[in-house]
């Protein structure tokens, strides 16, 4: 709650003020250009075409529209937001949309841009406070789409920096484990093709899940522990960065013609950067996995059948990492520190000189760190007994789940 006095707020600056003027319209001009220039880009690169044709995107625009509607907007608005969605998809229909477009993909996409639309417009309109509701609003929701640029950007550019990836080395680590589980749950989801559907579907719909939890903090009293919107936007910034220290691609492009039937033999592999055609290397860590444990993990103050359905989702969205090929399992190991780190860095209920903040952040970036070393560097050690990667695993996740049980204790007592 802003704490700035009313007779400030409602003064009006002078018109010969430029300075005032410079103020006033400084930040929203750099935050107009701060949106407008990655959606002009987007929109040259074929965002457009994405709005009828991308599942990933229409799960972002959805996202965008439920924040929207946890605002409980008014009949009108709703309509509002129906009528600007459904002017636009006729628009797009007429001029852009091309054969082979999906028009579930579309009206998913659509519901989002008329709430992104009504948002803009209702922030240039009434009372200086109800802009400043739809401004914030239309701030959140947009995030989601933003996100969703860059991260299109993000996986691009892996793959022209990185031709060779470390997948032979990951796939080794979890073989060392005694078995490949991305290769046994691919095997599930041909053996049961209803549970490939729905962890396909949870998967794609990770962004939703985030939307729910940031509009669930929003209109509560009781918040969450955590600052919701920069926790999820560090996680996609810092896990991408981290897709250069290991690149791999996960083991639908790294092994085509075997997955999932026959993993290769770890006796007839030497270890080598591998060279793969262009296929994103955004496998280590997950960020499918780190993302849905933090959903997870701030579901703490939800009710008990809203935490059942967030574990649900967080096991469908582990299953459909390994069982699409899109993940090993080693790249969910070390999205456990990772979560940790994020989670404890954006904990603002707690100040910085709390221990158990520190002590979480450390924890976890250092584990990452490990990890990194260990999979470059460590493979004849974690080859010689499957011991040794299980002693791995586990000396990453006990630290950690011990480290969260403190942390969670001290936002009990804040």
């Amino acid at each position: 709650m802003s704490t700035t006095p009313t007779a400030f707020l409602d003064r009006k600056p002078a018109k010969s003020s430029a300075l005032g003027l410079l103020f006033d319209l400084g930040p929203k001009l750099l935050l107009g250009i701060a949106v407008a220039l990655p959606l002009e880009m987007a929109i040259r690169d074929g965002f457009l075409l994405a709005l009828g044709n991308s599942p990933v995107l229409a799960f972002f625009m959805i996202g965008s529209f439920a924040i929207h509607m946890w605002t409980r907007p008014g009949w009108r608005e709703l309509g509002g937001v129906i009528g600007a969605g459904l002017a636009l998809a006729l628009c797009f229909t007429a001029f852009v949309m091309r054969s082979g477009q999906s028009m579930v993909v579309m009206c998913g996409s659509f519901a989002g841009v008329g709430s992104l639309a009504v948002l803009a417009g209702r922030g240039m309109l009434g009372s200086e406070e109800e802009r400043r509701e739809k401004f914030s609003t239309l701030a959140a929701a947009g995030v989601l789409p933003t996100l969703w640029i860059i991260t299109a950007y993000s996986v691009k550019l892996t793959t022209s920096l990185y031709p060779s990836t470390y997948d032979l080395y990951l796939f080794a680590f979890d073989g060392s484990l005694g078995f490949h589980p991305s290769f046994l749950a691919g095997q599930l989801f041909l053996y049961c093709p209803p549970i490939q559907f729905a962890s396909a579907l949870v998967y794609l719909a990770l962004p939703l899940g985030v939307s729910m939890l940031y509009g669930w903090h929003r209109v509560n009293t009781h918040r969450l522990p955590v600052n919701v919107l920069m926790l999820f936007l560090a996680t996609s910034i810092l896990g991408f960065q981290m897709y250069y220290f290991v690149p791999a691609t996960g083991p639908l492009y790294a092994f085509p013609n075997a997955f999932p039937w026959n993993p290769p033999d770890l006796r007839m592999l030497s270890l080598h950067p591998l060279g793969l055609p262009p296929a994103p290397r955004n496998a280590m860590p997950s960020l499918h996995a780190a993302a849905a444990l933090l959903v997870f993990w701030n579901s703490l103050v939800w009710p008990r059948w809203a935490r059942v359905l967030c574990g649900v989702f967080l096991f469908l969205t582990l299953l459909a990492t390994l069982g699409l090929g899109e993940h090993y399992f080693v790249d969910l190991v070390v999205a456990v520190p990772l979560s940790l780190a994020l989670q404890a860095g954006f904990s603002a209920s707690l100040p910085w000189r709390a221990p158990e903040r520190w002590n979480a952040v450390l924890l976890g970036g250092s584990l990452v760190g490990l990890w990194f070393v260990f999979l470059r560097m460590g493979a004849p050690l974690y080859r010689v007994s499957p011991a040794i990667g299980w002693i791995a695993v586990a000396g990453t996740l006990a630290p950690c789940i011990l480290a969260l049980r403190r942390l969670r204790r001290t936002y009990s007592a804040a």
